[in-house]
């Protein structure tokens, strides 16, 4: 911090208090300030604030610290990490709320059970789940896991939520049974 000048330096330097740590009119700048010094110190903090002297300090202040490697701000990777180590828990969050939004039953505490699951391989295809994204905004991988109400007349509870790969979830999203045997029938004739 600069020096106060004039007439506000002497009261100062005779107190002995004008090295004050932090900036700001906090209760923590004007600590070491004599009460009676205050309502000065603060009129001559706010003219050196606006003064180019201090703008340029906390300009150097900012490069030196963007320039120390512990002070480099978490990069543009960190929060698509945290994603992929929390896929499951991500996917319990939009069940939560899709049932919320659409009535359909949720069982919560079930769902919470399922918080700490990794699975591999989906069940439906046996493809590897792929835990990253697809590396375009928006986009899904088709092996990334995804939540399946195994029966979408009902809703997320036991025994009728599983975990499977977005593709096969798209696949099975609005197809019946009977549907899907005549696809797989017609596949059959054909190759």
């Amino acid at each position: 911090m600069g020096r106060p000048s004039g007439e506000l330096e002497g009261l100062l330097r005779a107190v002995g208090n004008w090295k004050v740590q932090s900036s700001g009119d906090s209760e923590m700048s004007t600590q070491r300030v004599k009460p009676w010094l205050r309502p000065r110190y603060l009129e001559w903090r706010k003219q050196y604030e606006k003064s180019e002297k201090f703008l340029n300090r906390v300009r150097a202040y900012q490069a030196k610290r963007r320039s120390d490697p512990k002070h480099k701000p978490a990069s543009a990777a960190a929060p698509r990490k945290y994603k992929e180590r929390n896929r499951v828990r991500f996917m319990i969050v939009r069940a939560v709320n899709r049932s919320a939004k659409s009535g359909v039953e949720c069982d919560k505490q079930y769902l919470l059970t399922l918080v700490g699951l990794r699975p591999t391989h989906c069940p439906c295809c046996g493809r590897e789940f792929i835990y990253g994204g697809s590396g375009v905004v928006g986009v899904q991988h088709p092996a990334t896991p995804s939540m399946d109400r195994i029966d979408s007349s009902k809703g997320y509870v036991e025994g009728n939520v599983a975990i499977i790969c977005f593709r096969c979830n798209i696949l099975k999203k609005d197809g019946s049974l009977s549907e899907f045997e005549a696809i797989a029938k017609y596949m059959r004739d054909r190759l």
